[in-house]
């Protein structure tokens, strides 16, 4: 069912543990790979079309989202009378932006497939070749050492763009499954004003159609009607916001954490009834833990706005 509605047929793990993938070969795989990369390219270019006529020209969502911006400061600080602050943006973004909502769970489809398909082209490539990739990896670091090198002093080298070793070495990284989706670069952007503080509420309005269950350990739909599912929400969101400056990361993680202890402190939970917490705190914490599992976000990273005790009482109650 989870990819019924963009046209791709139920698969499973059955399809990628097929020994040696006799029916695609990794050279199949590979392809499939690089199709459902072009999927991705497209959707996201949608999405920036359909962003930039609906609100970046939109006069009434730039003063909305400038006004909350302010009101809002300092981010590292408690929001009072959460309902109020936040309740007109969340019902304006409610009812639009459904295609919007579509796009980010097709992304995240086709990132699970690649995920997927990256896991099994490492497999395959580490059982029959181990020092091939044994030696992609010493280079692959190698080179980025360089790189980290070249920007914390500009006067050592830089590897050139019209390096052959780089094109090659590409290739071969991404026919051995050594990459990762989530953090590739599929279109290039331009800074869209307040883009951090809208994805805030994109993701918040979206996750109240969520339940968390522990059991499963993940977002599942309250509606088994609905076609959305936790886990390609995550990754299509995050993968969306991965194509502009990591500066919009890392702002969207400081809006998400205020609203979550600025929840906390309204409703009084306390650390030791933290089961008495709303379901939107909840499913919010249970995302950025998805986050930082399948998402490449540093633990470290989250902690600086969402402290670590209440992640501590989230995993203990759940």
């Amino acid at each position: 069912k989870k990819f019924q509605m963009i046209g791709i047929p139920l698969c499973n793990k059955i399809f990628f543990a097929c020994p040696k993938q006799k029916s695609v070969g990794t050279p199949g795989l590979t392809g499939l790979d690089r199709l459902l990369s072009f999927i991705i390219v497209k959707e996201l270019q949608g999405v920036l079309r359909s962003l930039e006529k609906g609100m970046v020209k939109d006069k009434s969502w730039q003063e909305l989202l400038a006004n909350m911006s302010k009101n809002l400061q300092p981010v590292d600080g408690i929001v009072q009378n959460v309902g109020r602050t936040y309740s007109a943006a969340l019902t304006k973004v409610s009812k639009t932006w459904s295609v919007f909502l579509e796009s980010m769970l097709k992304i995240g489809q086709m990132q699970i497939l690649r995920k997927a398909i990256a896991h099994e082209l490492y497999t395959t490539a580490k059982f029959e070749s181990k020092d091939l990739v044994s030696a992609l990896q010493t280079t692959n670091d190698a080179v980025l050492a360089e790189i980290k090198a070249h920007h914390r002093d500009p006067s050592k080298p830089y590897p050139k763009e019209d390096n052959p070793l780089l094109m090659e070495l590409a290739t071969y990284l991404d026919w051995c499954g050594l990459y990762q989706p989530i953090s590739k670069i599929y279109v290039t952007t331009r800074p869209i004003g307040n883009l951090p503080l809208f994805m805030m509420l994109f993701t918040v309005t979206h996750l109240a159609k969520f339940t968390y269950v522990s059991s499963q350990g993940g977002l599942l739909s309250k509606k088994g009607v609905d076609s959305i599912d936790g886990l390609p929400f995550v990754l299509g969101s995050f993968t969306f916001l991965k194509q502009f400056h990591q500066d919009n990361v890392t702002q969207f993680l400081a809006y998400l954490g205020q609203y979550v202890r600025s929840l906390l402190e309204e409703g009084s939970v306390s650390v030791a009834k933290f089961s008495d917490a709303s379901i939107e705190t909840t499913n919010i914490l249970a995302y950025l833990e998805i986050l930082v599992r399948h998402c490449n976000v540093s633990r470290k990273v989250v902690l600086n706005y969402v402290p670590d005790y209440i992640f501590d009482q989230f995993r203990s109650s759940s």
